[in-house]
């Protein structure tokens, strides 16, 4: 008789054993997620000065595009055209593009797997899309 209740303690004990390896491996699949896919911000006062900040590293770069454009009478190609000095500020962990279109330029920074920073210059104002859908924000 005491067999079958030995038995049951062991079922049970390896049951906890299998919810707490599971919690475990919860929390280190979301602390996994954010570092691979890369950080989520929302419109909390913290995210968005954080969201600023990374913006601000990125004013050099403005700079030398309106630069090329009052010298050269219009906006670079590519961000290869520009002056050198801003290789540094390229290769940040963050992924750059590029884009113009008529008298404006754009800048968008990618943040993580969806969401990122986008700089018009038509607007001259720097947004945040969360890249899930929800509407984009002004940042500053």
């Amino acid at each position: 008789m005491d067999r079958p209740r030995e038995s049951a303690k062991s079922w049970l004990g390896c049951f906890l054993l299998l919810i707490v390896a599971f919690v475990i491996g919860l929390f280190v699949a979301d602390r996994l997620s954010a570092r691979i896919g890369g950080e989520r911000y929302s419109e909390r006062p913290r995210d968005r000065a954080k969201l600023r900040a990374i913006a601000a590293t990125y004013d050099p770069l403005l700079s030398a595009i309106e630069r090329h454009h009052e010298i050269q009478g219009f906006y670079p190609s590519s961000l290869g055209d520009l002056a050198s000095g801003l290789e540094r500020l390229l290769e940040r962990p963050y992924r750059v593009g590029y884009q113009v279109s008529g008298g404006s330029f754009s800048v968008d920074v990618k943040l993580s797997w969806d969401g990122g920073l986008r700089y018009d210059s038509e607007g001259a104002q720097w947004r945040y899309d969360p890249g899930t859908g929800a509407p984009d924000w002004a940042i500053r």
